[in-house]
Parts: structure tokens; C-alpha cells; sequence
């Protein structure tokens, strides 16, 4: 990543398609020095705003064109040939340059498919967005409205949005932050549950088999199973819905139900079959427990963007026990030799 553009990471991130190593390397970028959110903000401010969209297909040769044109002939490399030290220089002047670079992408594109994109206005396609174990992603969807998706998750939603409604389908677990539209509300159905708000930042997990937790961080949102079961939570409360049986309404740990969107690894009382499994989906491994191992295995812990290493070290430390990497398999083992 350390070749990679700035200025085609943050491209990614705001079309909704970067990996999470980019998304790593963009936040870096960020506290690397104080002007870069400025930069960022700046961007992610005209681009919400201009509702601009460009066709996969076409980004890349819309950006070579431009990166030849403009960045060249102006005289502007982007921000990572700049060395701190050697140069002062305008952050608005840089913000300047990657709106610029967007609204030329857009135009590029609208010149040379004028028909298509008209016909593509009219159209209604469903778009799927999924993540394969050990990934995440964030995405924005046509309101502008966020969604960080979780590892061995999916969401489907009709882009545009019919006339009534945002309806978003999801498999796995996912948090949101929806942007308020009185006139049409935001709905996420999981499992059979449906949560609909106007505008509010929540969590929906549906990884859990018969279960499906929706936990609010800001904001107000009605969940429902059908038209005799709902609820309408206030912040900081989650509901559990089982797929038999009453809600459960409870007090959550803010940290422990949404960190994962931040890099924070929670393990709360964690038993070591359910810690295999929550090692395995944030790191996409296999893991292999081996030999006699502790039987009253309980552990409690958080790790902020730590390795698969660290992590494991810590876990060892408590419980005793040695462990291999290999690829994408995890062996654990007593003290006793393999």
C-alpha cells in the first residue's frame, strides 16, 4: 500500500468499495499529519453533496486521463509525493485539486456516455454488497446514508430507492448511520425483522442463529417482527428479538456491541468455542484447538487494530496454552509438544 495513491484510496472509500488494508491506510494517513482530515472532510463534503456517480468500468481510464491532464500540466502531485519538511504548503489549495479531480471524473464520464448515463438514471438495479470472513467494508448508499458491513455479511438494497421507502436486506451484521428524510423512511430487514427509522445511527446483527439484536446509538427506531410485535427503543437500549418468543429490551455496552466498525476486538466472559469462532470471522482463519486445553476456559479482553498474534498472546497469557500460525490456520495446544 505504501505506492498506492491518496487520491485513489479516498476515491474508493467514497464509491463504497474499499478494502479494509485501504481503509487502514487511509486512517493512518489522516493522523499522519493534521492537515490530512482537513483534505479528507473537504472531499467527503463536495462528494456527498454532488450526488456525482461514475461507472466502474470507466473510473479507471477517467483517472489516468485526468491524472495525465491535470495533475501533470498543473503541476500538482498528489498528497503522497509530498515529503514533510521540504515544502510548505496550502492544504485548501490540495482539498481544491482532489474536488477538482472529482468533478472532471464526472464529466469525463458524462461526455463520453451521454446516452448510457441518461438511460442508467431511468433504470432500477439491485445492488449487492457482501464481505467475505476476516473482511469489512463501508459503503453509501444513493441518500447518502452509511453502512459499515460486517465480515460474512451482505446487504441488498434498488438503487435508486423506490418512491416510499429505503429498504436495505441484510445478512449478517452491519451498523448504520441513516440520513434523516421525513418523507421516506429507512427500513433493514434481517431474519425476519424489520427496523425502520427516519434518521439515527444503529447496529443490526442477524449473525446469530434465531436471534436478531438491534442496538441504538443515537436516535429512534421501531423494530418489529410482525404487525403485533414492535417496539420503539430509545438510545442506548437494544432489543433482542428471538424468532419464538417475546423481545428482550436491555442496557448494551456501546463499545462491545459497535466497536467492531472502529477495529476494537471485544471479548466479554468469552468461552473458548465462542472464541475460535470470533477469531475466525474478524481475521478470516481456521482455527484448530489441539490437545488438553483448560476446561473453565472464560476470558474477557479488548484489542484496538491489534494482530492475530497479539491477540492470541494475550489470550495465552491467561490461559496457558501455545499456539502456530500457519497461513490461515491457527493451531492452539497445551504445553505438551505437538
Amino acid at each position: 500500500m505504501e505506492n498506492q495513491d491518496i487520491d485513489q484510496v479516498i476515491l474508493n472509500y467514497l464509491r463504497g468499495e474499499a478494502t479494509t488494508n485501504e481503509i487502514e491506510f487511509l486512517r493512518k494517513w489522516m493522523i499522519d499529519h493534521e492537515g490530512h482530515e482537513a483534505v479528507f472532510e473537504s472531499v467527503k463534503t463536495y462528494w456527498e453533496h454532488s450526488n456525482l456517480q461514475v461507472k466502474s468500468t470507466d473510473l479507471d481510464r477517467a483517472y489516468s486521463k485526468l491524472k495525465y491532464q491535470t495533475f501533470r500540466d498543473a503541476k500538482a502531485p498528489t498528497i503522497n509525493h509530498y515529503k514533510e519538511g521540504k515544502r510548505k504548503f496550502n492544504w485548501f489549495k490540495v482539498a481544491a485539486v482532489f474536488v477538482f479531480f472529482f468533478t472532471i471524473v464526472g464529466m469525463i464520464y458524462f461526455l463520453e456516455n451521454p446516452k448510457e448515463l441518461q438511460a442508467e438514471s431511468k433504470a432500477v438495479t439491485e445492488v449487492i454488497k457482501e464481505n467475505p470472513k476476516g473482511q469489512k467494508l463501508t459503503t453509501f448508499l444513493p441518500d447518502g446514508s452509511k453502512i459499515i458491513l460486517n465480515s460474512q455479511s451482505k446487504i441488498r438494497y434498488k438503487a435508486p430507492f423506490e418512491s416510499n421507502e429505503r429498504l436495505v436486506e441484510l445478512e449478517g451484521e452491519a451498523f448504520f448511520e441513516v440520513k434523516k428524510d421525513d418523507e421516506k423512511p429507512f427500513r433493514v430487514v434481517v431474519g425476519g425483522v424489520s427496523a425502520t427509522v427516519l434518521g439515527t445511527r444503529f447496529n443490526v446483527n442477524g449473525k446469530t442463529t434465531n436471534i436478531v439484536e438491534v442496538a441504538l446509538v443515537s436516535g429512534k427506531v421501531r423494530v418489529s417482527k410482525d404487525p403485533d410485535h414492535s417496539v420503539v427503543l430509545d438510545p442506548g437500549k437494544a432489543a433482542i428479538v428471538p424468532h419464538e418468543g417475546e423481545f428482550e429490551i436491555l442496557d448494551f455496552d456501546q463499545l462491545e456491541k459497535t466497536g467492531w466498525k472502529d477495529g476494537v476486538l471485544v471479548f466479554k466472559d468469552n468461552t473458548l468455542p465462542e472464541i475460535v469462532t470470533i477469531l475466525e470471522d474478524w481475521y478470516g482463519v481456521n482455527v484448530v484447538a489441539e490437545g488438553k486445553l483448560e476446561t473453565n476456559f472464560h476470558y474477557s479482553g479488548k484489542y484496538h487494530n491489534e494482530t492475530l498474534e497479539d491477540v492470541l498472546a494475550g489470550i495465552s497469557f491467561v490461559h496457558h496454552f501455545e499456539f502456530k500460525v500457519t497461513g490461515d490456520t491457527v493451531k492452539i495446544f497445551s504445553n505438551h509438544k505437538m
